[in-house]
């Protein structure tokens, strides 16, 4: 991924079984010169992003 112009950052995802249903794996590497409060600050963006995610594969639908 890019988070900025000329800055590469690596990061994996992996969707493991466990049990009735699944596990979502999800590893962010600092990258090499980032601050720790610019990784802190994408950290608590992916937070946020997996909660909506999550609140929304957990919702039901009507139809």
């Amino acid at each position: 991924m890019s988070p900025a112009p000329g800055v590469e950052a690596v990061a994996a995802s992996r969707v493991v079984p466990a049990g009735d249903g699944v596990e979502y794996v999800f590893t962010q590497l600092q990258a090499p010169g980032m601050p720790d409060d610019v990784f802190a600050k994408n950290v608590r963006a992916l937070e946020h992003e997996l909660a909506v995610l999550k609140a929304l594969l957990e919702v039901e639908c009507p139809l």
